[in-house]
C-alpha cells in the first residue's frame, strides 16, 4: 500500500523501521485497507505523542495546538489556571476570620469593633461575597443593637440599621445578627473588611460571654 510522506509516496510492504539516534527503532505499518494514506508531519518542531493515553493516541506538535475530541490525563497536566480564565461565578480564594474579644459601645453611631479580616483579590473584576455573624447583647431599656460592616471607610450596609438589630425591652436581649453582601472592590491590593456596631441607648456588647466567636467569611468569585 502507498503513503506519502511529506510529499514523497512510497510503497511500505509490510512495513518500513526507523532507527533511534542511540537505541531503538519506530515502525511505520501501512493499513489494510484500499486506497492511499497521507501522513504529513509538522514542519515545526515538536512531539509525536503515542501510546496508552485515554481514548487512543494524542498528536500534538506545538504548544499552542488545540486538540480536537480528545482527552488529556490529569496526572499529565501542572500550573495553574489564571482567575481571569476561570467561569463567571468561579470561587478562587476563601478567607475565614474568627474574633472572640468582648467589645462594648455606648456609641449612637457606628464605631469598630476591630473585627477585621481582609482578602487580597486576584483581578480587579472580581467580586468578594462578605458573609458574617456577630453576637450580640443589649442591656435592657427599650434599645437597639445595629451591627454593619465597613470596607476600608465605606458601610456596605444600611447607612441607619446595618445588617439588622437586637432590641431590648423589659429583660436582657442575647442574639446572633448575619449578614451578607456581594461587594465589587475593584482593586487586586489588599481588601479589609471590619465590623462596626451602634446602639440607640444603653450599652450594647459583641461576644458577652466568654467562649463566643463572631466570624467573618470573605469569598472571592470570578465576574
Amino acid at each position: 500500500m502507498p503513503v506519502t510522506i511529506n510529499g514523497t509516496t512510497g510503497a511500505v510492504t509490510p512495513a518500513a523501521s526507523f532507527s533511534g539516534s542511540s537505541s531503538g527503532s519506530v515502525t511505520v505499518q501501512a493499513p489494510a485497507v484500499a486506497g492511499t494514506n497521507t501522513v504529513t508531519l509538522p514542519a515545526a518542531t515538536g512531539t509525536l505523542i503515542y501510546g496508552t493515553q485515554p481514548s487512543g493516541t494524542i498528536v500534538g506538535t506545538t504548544d499552542t495546538q488545540t486538540l480536537t475530541n480528545k482527552t488529556i490525563d490529569a496526572s499529565q497536566l501542572s500550573g495553574t489556571i489564571a482567575a481571569a480564565r476561570l467561569p463567571t461565578g468561579s470561587v478562587v480564594k476563601v478567607v475565614n476570620g474568627t474574633y472572640g474579644t468582648q467589645v462594648s459601645t455606648t456609641s449612637t453611631s457606628f464605631v469598630t469593633t476591630s473585627f477585621t479580616t481582609s482578602i487580597t483579590p486576584s483581578s480587579a473584576s472580581s467580586k468578594i461575597l462578605v458573609l458574617f455573624t456577630a453576637n450580640g447583647y443589649i442591656s435592657p431599656g427599650s434599645t437597639y443593637l445595629w451591627f454593619t460592616v465597613f470596607r476600608g471607610g465605606t458601610n456596605i450596609g444600611n447607612a441607619n440599621y446595618g445588617f439588622g438589630e437586637l432590641y431590648g425591652n423589659s429583660g436582657d436581649r442575647f442574639g446572633q445578627i448575619s449578614g451578607s453582601y456581594l461587594d465589587s472592590p475593584a482593586t487586586t491590593s489588599s481588601v479589609s473588611y471590619t465590623v462596626y456596631f451602634r446602639v440607640s441607648g444603653s450599652t450594647g456588647y459583641m461576644n458577652l460571654s466568654t467562649g463566643e466567636f463572631s466570624t467573618m467569611t470573605l469569598i472571592e468569585v470570578t465576574a
